[in-house]
């Protein structure tokens, strides 16, 4: 019976497949059609995590190769719309100047993905448990049957039980997302200080980030996130850091640095 569910979503899978280059002129046509191309990968994803849930939990012992091809193509497209997300997050700032209702389409789109990763945890554990209780029975009765028999130890490994490892994961879209915003700030940062060779153009370069960039995120990229993201603070914490290992570097080099400079770096 699993085995059939598993072909009924297949079949949904390939009825779905022209559905696959429909989500790619989309997603390369306007970040309009964002939440439409969220929509419609996140629909082939559930398919495609059904048919591994059914594998998963069921007795039969299927070959998974016979699924790659269409799995694959759902997860092509999946990386590609998650590298585009990527892309607008990197530079975070210049997305909600340029373009503000990308990012709050963007946040829909992780604020869905977090609900959709609540919604799979139970099935997940379902699973988990049940893989858990399979491979305990299994153990069990090979050790029964070579106490009863004082047969040697059988060279199979495993037979057709399944690996214990389970095939359904949890995106965790969010956190990526977040990673990749963390990232692009820094890197921002790092690229601005590179052209600052003194302590004053160094200072400069602060001042900066704590006023102009910091205003830009206030007015621009908080308005975007809902408020228990914390956006501003965010920033803050990241500008601090950054700030505090720009010093430390300065503050190694201390020696070389004349002491005009020294002064502004303390009145600063």
């Amino acid at each position: 019976q699993n085995v059939k569910l598993v072909r009924s979503n297949l079949e949904k899978l390939l009825e779905l497949q022209d559905n696959i280059q429909d989500i790619k002129k989309l997603l390369f046509a306007s970040d309009d059609y964002l939440l439409e191309v969220h929509e419609r990968i996140a629909a082939l994803e559930d398919i495609r995590d059904n048919a591994l849930l059914e594998i998963e939990t069921g007795n039969e012992d299927v070959d998974l190769q016979i699924f790659v091809n269409y799995f694959d193509s759902i997860d092509n497209v999946a990386s590609v719309f998650t590298k585009l997300i990527e892309e607008r997050l990197e530079d975070v700032i210049g997305t909600a100047q340029d373009d503000p209702a990308t990012l709050v389409r963007i946040v829909q789109i992780v604020e869905r993905e977090e609900l959709r990763d609540k919604e799979k945890l139970p099935s997940m554990l379902f699973a988990q448990i049940l893989l858990f209780l399979q491979f305990f029975f299994f153990v069990f009765a090979e050790l029964a049957t070579l106490k009863s028999s004082n047969a040697p130890k059988s060279s199979k490994k495993g037979g057709n039980q399944k690996d214990a490892q389970p095939i359904l994961k949890l995106k965790e879209f969010k956190r990526r997302c977040f990673d990749v915003l963390i990232e692009g700030v820094k890197t921002k940062f790092q690229f601005d200080m590179e052209d600052a060779s003194t302590v004053p153009q160094k200072l400069d370069c602060f001042t900066k980030f704590m006023s102009e960039e910091l205003e830009s995120v206030q007015t621009c990229v908080e308005p975007c996130f809902p408020e228990e993201y914390h956006i501003s603070e965010l920033f803050i914490d990241i500008y601090e850091k950054c700030l505090i290992n720009e010093v430390h570097e300065i503050m190694d080099h201390m020696g070389s640095v004349p002491f005009s400079h020294r002064l502004k770096l303390l009145k600063w």
